[in-house]
């Protein structure tokens, strides 16, 4: 009976734990709905849900003269071509620094990692100087090329410990039947890790979805990404809140799509870094 007490006092303690948690977490997005679709000229509201509601923030910046649709395709476009290139980079990489046990593989990977370490704001003005020397800057290229290494060193450190997890058995046995070193790797190695493919690539993708610094530098008109746009309801005197709010809420979106397609990936491979 004591025993059984005490079960429901933890379970108690837990579920009030949780709804602080998702209290936390929720809140902030509430205000962003809410002030996201309060009326121009409106007062100030408080936690209440307001009475009157309207989407002329939502129009304004899908269909109006802040039209957001070429800034978030930018984004996308960017951040997806520089995941894939970075999934495919890594790949190789983040094999031979799980299967080269010695020092100087030790050495390599935290190289790596180091390079996460690297204020972003330190590489603008190289980047800016070398795309200008080429004649590349405000070009989507430049972007992704600029964005490789930034997303190099996460997706590395990703791949590499899921990597750790498939025995070596199975590509001894492959190579005694003759297979070669990539068909190992692309054929073997990689849909074994699809968790941690989807996981690296996840992260990588937030990543290049919401940076600012070097997609500030590096582009103007043409290649700005939403990050940028949002910095134009910002002037001298006022900032449009209720229209960065409308904007983010529509920037989630790609987000969401990204999130229910790889949510069962991410899942496991959170679950399989977890129990490494």
């Amino acid at each position: 009976m004591l025993n059984s007490l005490r079960g429901l006092q933890r379970k108690a303690v837990l579920g009030v734990l949780v709804c602080l948690f998702l209290a936390w977490t929720l809140v902030p997005f509430y205000f962003l709905i809410v002030i996201s679709l309060r009326p121009k000229g409106a007062p100030a509201i408080g936690y209440e849900f307001p009475t009157m509601v309207s989407f002329d923030h939502y129009r304004s910046v899908m269909f109006g003269s802040h039209n957001l649709w070429p800034y978030l395709f930018n984004s996308c476009f960017v951040s997806g071509m520089a995941t894939v290139m970075v999934i495919f980079i890594s790949l190789p990489g983040a094999y031979a620094l799980s299967r080269w046990r010695s020092i100087t593989s030790r050495m390599f990977f935290v190289g790596f990692l180091m390079l996460r370490t690297v204020p972003l704001i330190s590489l603008a003005l190289p980047y800016f100087l070398f795309w200008g020397r080429l004649e590349l800057l405000d070009t989507r290229i430049a972007l992704v090329l600029t964005y490789i290494p930034v997303g190099l060193p996460l997706a590395i450190w990703f791949l590499k410990g899921f990597f750790d997890l498939i025995p070596i058995s199975l590509e001894e046995a492959a190579v005694i039947d003759g297979a070669s070193m990539q068909t190992i790797l692309f054929k073997i190695i990689a849909p074994l890790a699809l968790q941690g493919i989807g996981v690296a690539s996840g992260f990588v993708f937030l990543t290049y979805y919401i940076e600012y610094i070097l997609a500030l530098t590096i582009t103007d008109l043409r290649a700005a990404t939403f990050p940028i746009y949002l910095t134009g309801f910002v002037d001298d005197v006022w900032i449009y809140v209720e229209g960065v709010l409308a904007a983010s809420m529509v920037a989630m979106v790609p987000m969401i799509i990204l999130y229910s397609v790889m949510q069962r990936y991410m899942r496991k491979g959170v679950m399989l870094g977890t129990f490494k």
